[in-house]
């Protein structure tokens, strides 16, 4: 997980996984607050993934 920088006022966030196991990602702003973000992979599959409006920049 890392942050992507700042893109249209938000927080962009990417991921990526050398695994192809189901899991759950749960990002939390400690900042601002608010409900957290999810993120779920399915078994057998590749996880890589952006969020350019993870969320609202600070």
């Amino acid at each position: 997980m890392s942050e992507a920088g700042r893109f249209h006022q938000h927080s962009r966030r990417r991921y990526g996984a050398l695994s192809n196991v189901e899991y759950t990602l749960t990002v939390t702003d400690t900042v601002a607050g608010g409900p957290p973000k999810i993120y779920r992979n399915a078994l057998g599959q590749f996880g890589s993934f952006g969020d350019i409006q993870a969320f609202p920049a600070p």
